[in-house]
């Protein structure tokens, strides 16, 4: 595992994403603090979880809109990265499924993205929560153990 800085990740992984979002009439929006938000990681596999997030957030959005992408200290030796669309959004008894293998709410889905996910952030001993309302869209937060760093 490498230390890595997890604003740096985002930045990345969104300059990938964007051609494609602009095509379909979608903006990132990214609000982030102003401090370094360094994680033991394995950067592509991070990457990964916000590509595969991203990616859905995307697919949900047919008539384009924002993805609001935050992260903030959680003052307890973590951050929360949260990925906030405005899709369609997902019901309620659905939620607590998401990440199960072979799960999906796609047409052509296997449900095997949010599962990688889910495996990814628990091998970074992070966790992964969802809220949605349907028509507005759905939150997606991931807590990740920051790097204790020596000041």
């Amino acid at each position: 595992m490498d230390a890595a800085d997890l604003t740096d990740i985002i930045v990345n992984t969104v300059e990938l994403l964007s051609p494609q979002a602009n095509m379909n009439g979608i903006q990132f929006k990214l609000n982030y603090a102003d401090s370094d938000f360094i994680i033991s990681c394995e950067k592509n596999q991070i990457k990964q979880v916000f590509l595969n997030i991203l990616k859905n957030a995307m697919e949900a959005m047919d008539k384009g809109g924002d993805i609001e992408i935050s992260l903030e200290d959680n003052n307890e030796g973590g951050c929360i990265v949260s990925f906030q669309d405005q899709g369609c959004g997902i019901p309620d008894e659905f939620l607590p499924r998401l990440g199960e293998p072979f799960y999906t709410l796609k047409e052509k889905g296997t449900g095997l993205g949010l599962m990688i996910c889910h495996k990814i952030i628990k091998q970074h001993h992070g966790s992964i929560e969802y809220k949605s309302k349907i028509g507005e869209g759905t939150l997606i937060e991931i807590t990740l153990p920051l790097l204790k760093t020596i000041k």
